[in-house]
């Protein structure tokens, strides 16, 4: 009998409050999947404008020779263009360093433009989408995810709330997916 009660008691649980899931840390592949997805379209603020768009072979082979492609991967340009913020990976202290980095524009030596940049978006069937207007943006952020990266959810939640929150400022989010063509590298090299 108390077996069936504890039983009972476990299946009527709460969901999972801990502070990893709270912030969107996958604990297995299953729930990673489930987690990095881009918010939708009708999520955003009307502050930040969206553009959804995946890796190229081009981007991916510059990447590599700059030594890999590890994600999430996010790069923040201000208004005049100038780069200010480049992280790989995701930690507790990224809302700092990009607020930080909007706040003190300080320029970061080399890197790619923000124009060459998004002269090379396509869509998943290897299109040009169009260039998304980046002359009205406070800021331009630019994050490489994946869909069975863990770390990505974490990234693409949080940076969501973190423009959210900054109304003041207006920004073009350019959200690189890197499944595809990743895949297809991979694919092409194995055979």
């Amino acid at each position: 009998m108390k077996t069936l009660i504890l039983l009972a008691a476990l299946m009527l649980a709460p969901s999972d409050d801990s502070p990893q899931a709270e912030a969107g840390v996958a604990t297995d592949v299953t729930d990673a999947s489930r987690l990095s997805r881009l918010p939708a379209a009708e999520q955003m603020p009307p502050n930040v404008s969206l553009v959804e768009t995946v890796l190229t072979r081009r981007r991916l082979h510059q990447l590599e020779s700059m030594g890999g492609l590890r994600l999430p991967r996010m790069d923040v340009f201000i208004k005049d263009g100038r780069h200010v913020l480049h992280s790989v990976g995701w930690n507790y202290r990224m809302p700092w360093r990009f607020n930080a980095a909007l706040t003190e524009q300080r320029g970061l030596p080399g890197g790619l433009s923000v124009d060459e940049l998004v002269s090379h978006l396509t869509d998943k069937q290897g299109q040009p989408i169009a260039t998304p207007d980046i002359t009205e943006a406070d800021a331009v952020v630019v994050l490489y995810w994946a869909s069975w990266c863990g770390p990505c959810g974490t990234a693409l939640s949080e940076m969501r709330k973190l423009m959210t929150a900054d109304g003041g400022r207006r920004f073009v989010w350019i959200a690189i997916e890197a499944d595809s063509v990743k895949q297809n590298v991979q694919r092409e090299t194995m055979r």
